[in-house]
């Protein structure tokens, strides 16, 4: 599978998955969520695949949400957290 915001590897036992946003700092936005999601399906699914490994892309992990995803969203959406993907 190719992803646009994830690389996603398997091997013996476990899958690797690597933020690759590196221009906003491995930010989580709703792309990367879908894919998260599709992933985490699949591997479930995949009896081969006994953990998941998440990790970020060149030097860090990942700065938290994208605040351009939750400047779209009113106040009561941030306190209640009802996002829509």
């Amino acid at each position: 599978m190719n992803f646009e915001t994830i690389k996603y590897q398997k091997a013996v036992g476990r899958g690797l998955i690597v933020f690759d946003r590196p221009d906003k700092l491995n930010a989580l936005n709703r792309k990367v969520i879908e894919e998260l999601t599709i992933i985490f399906n699949e591997a479930e699914k995949d009896p081969e695949v006994k953990v998941l490994i998440l990790t970020g892309g060149n030097y860090l992990f990942g700065v938290g949400a994208d605040i351009q995803m939750l400047s779209r969203k009113s106040g009561f959406d941030l306190l209640e957290c009802r996002f829509e993907l």
